[in-house]
């Protein structure tokens, strides 16, 4: 098989899929995301130290 072929028969792999699997994959993959966003537990922001410089004159 050609490279020629083998790519014509990725696309035609791609283009057979039907619009409502791959919406379902995205959305299972939505839904699998919003699951571990609930699990992960609230942190604050690390707070910034200021430095201060003294001028040595």
């Amino acid at each position: 098989m050609s490279k020629k072929e083998t790519k014509a028969k990725a696309n035609k792999m791609f283009m057979t899929k039907s619009k409502d699997t791959s919406q379902k994959a995205m959305q299972r993959a939505a839904k699998a995301i919003e699951q571990r966003m609930e699990q992960l537990e609230e942190v604050e922001a690390p707070k910034k130290e200021q430095i201060l410089l003294q001028e040595m004159t």
